[in-house]
């Protein structure tokens, strides 16, 4: 299964912003969870933009709710942007 999804990594103001655009899904989280892991560190504000995603799964839903609980108990900041501009969760 070919991987439709595309990570745009950049840094404002010490935010990494990852924007994302194409499908989030089983086959594609590997790429999206190794792209966070290297954002991971303590202190770092970390902004997951999901407003250019077409599509995401189970396996999407759960990378997220994996990275609120990472985020929360090593103590850096973790949102993400939802298509409405609206931030669907935070932690730290």
């Amino acid at each position: 299964m070919t991987s439709t999804l595309r990570l745009d990594v950049s840094t404002n103001d010490g935010i990494q912003t990852i924007a994302i655009t194409g499908e989030l899904d089983a086959a594609s989280c590997p790429e999206l969870e190794r792209c966070l892991d290297g954002c991971a560190a303590p202190a770092a504000r970390v902004l997951l933009d999901l407003r250019g995603l077409n599509f995401m799964d189970t396996a999407g839903v759960e990378l997220l709710e994996r990275t609120y609980m990472q985020a929360a108990h090593e103590g850096w900041a973790f949102a993400v942007l939802t298509p409405g501009e609206r931030f669907l969760a935070r932690a730290a």
